[in-house]
């Protein structure tokens, strides 16, 4: 065959272009997300702005954390906002004695607290027995049902805030399915309408799941995309975000009006040898930390977060992973360069002071 060499090389080139292209399908969209979230210009970064979440289950550590910088919050939201099994707001005097606390912590004996003090309202239904059931996607449905539903719940949530002398309101609807959301955007807008003209500001917590390039956002509220739960409850051992993660979470974001805050979390998660997740504030992955087994212990280079194994008193393996102040201070970095300067914690609560120390010096 005079041309046998000739088709050999066609050969090759057909089989490295297929290989290619197969490449291309499968990894090619990340390689080119990540490339291009890699290599956008930095140049000076605009302040950080830092507001932070106070919950209920935990009040007096959150409390705790949060003065720490008390004078260095844009804004502070209590998350104390549920739902009773009739679908009202529960409200009682625990509560409103809760954020006169909240006010209290934040002030000094110089000078009251200017810090905006928003509520937090989360589709989570308690019951009378105390039990709950958490992002309950038909509590919202319901809500949202009708022109005359949606007037009843905008009317009472502008009551609630005034009425405790509030300064915003956020909601944080979550587990919502794709075809409910054009529907929740509607209800938000009128929402922020309302809460306009009373000069209410509103926030809104949105999923990282959410496809915001497909759903149209009413511009003026504060978004707040929660940029965490990569690996959690749902999945088995890992970090809560990484760069991959949060370069494309932020790339997804350009389509959200006005500038997004980007929600950050710290703590992590205990996995037990069945894989079962369990919730850590730092202060907790810190302690168990010193059980860790010897060569286990090390650092992530992908996301910044500490990781090791351990064994409990029964001997039963575990698997940890948590943000320290380095790992938050490595998000942070990210999401500057992605453009991003307003970031919010979840949550205050059993932080170490070096990670309060490195929040302060942003």
């Amino acid at each position: 065959m005079k041309y046998r060499w000739l088709v050999n090389i066609v050969r090759i080139l057909i089989v490295t272009f297929i290989l290619l292209l197969a490449f291309w399908l499968i990894y090619g969209q990340d390689w080119y997300d990540n490339y291009k979230n890699s290599h956008k210009p930095v140049g000076d970064h605009a302040p950080i702005s830092l507001s932070t979440w106070v919950v209920d289950w935990d009040f007096d550590a959150s409390t705790e954390d949060m003065k720490q910088l008390y004078n260095k919050w844009s804004s502070i939201q209590l998350f104390l906002g549920y739902f009773d099994e009739q679908d009202q707001i529960i409200w009682n005097d625990d509560l409103q004695a809760l954020i006169t606390k909240t006010r209290a912590q934040l002030s000094t004996d110089k000078q009251e607290s200017t810090t905006p003090l928003y509520l937090t309202i989360v589709n989570d239904i308690v019951k009378q027995d105390g039990s709950s059931v958490q992002k309950d996607e038909g509590l919202v449905e319901r809500i949202i049902a009708t022109p005359e539903s949606q007037y009843t719940y905008i009317e009472h949530l502008i009551r609630l805030v005034q009425d405790n002398n509030l300064d915003g309101l956020e909601m944080d609807f979550e587990n919502i399915s794709s075809e409910k959301w054009p529907q929740l955007v509607a209800f938000y807008e009128m929402l922020y309408r309302r809460l306009a003209s009373e000069n209410i500001p509103l926030r809104i917590v949105l999923e990282p799941k959410v496809d915001f390039a497909q759903l149209e956002f009413p511009d003026g509220p504060q978004y707040v995309v929660m940029a965490y739960n990569l690996y959690g409850f749902h999945s088995d051992a890992g970090p809560k975000a990484d760069r991959s993660f949060l370069g494309k979470l932020t790339a997804r974001m350009e389509s959200i009006p006005g500038d997004a805050t980007v929600a950050i979390a710290t703590g992590g998660f205990d996995w037990d040898q069945n894989g079962l997740a369990k919730a850590l504030t730092e202060e907790e992955a810190t302690q168990l930390l010193l059980s860790a087994t010897s060569g286990t212990v090390r650092r992530d280079e992908a996301s910044g977060a500490q990781t090791f194994n351990y064994a409990d008193d029964q001997g039963n393996n575990h698997t940890v992973w948590f943000a320290d102040a380095e790992t938050l201070r490595y998000w942070i970095e990210i999401i500057q360069q992605r453009g991003y300067s307003s970031i919010a914690i979840w949550r205050m609560g059993n932080i170490s002071d070096q990670s309060l120390t490195m929040l302060k010096e942003l």
